[in-house]
């Protein structure tokens, strides 16, 4: 495989520093989990606002 960029995980900060590189760049992105609802960042709670279904953009909107 060749790739101009590899980024090991798939935490935040990995899918970050993805999002903002060059797209004319092969960005190669590895991680341990096959699932990505299996990640840490995914998994993780408090400090970060995930919204997964339309019930939770529900409870999002009576919060602010």
């Amino acid at each position: 495989m060749k790739t101009d960029i590899l980024i090991v995980g798939s935490g935040c900060s990995g899918l970050y520093c993805a999002l903002n590189l060059p797209e004319s760049r092969q960005i190669t992105v590895i991680t341990e989990r096959q699932e990505t609802e299996e990640n840490d960042s995914y998994l993780a709670q408090g400090g970060m606002c995930m919204l997964k279904d339309e019930s939770d953009y529900q409870g999002f909107l009576m919060i602010q």
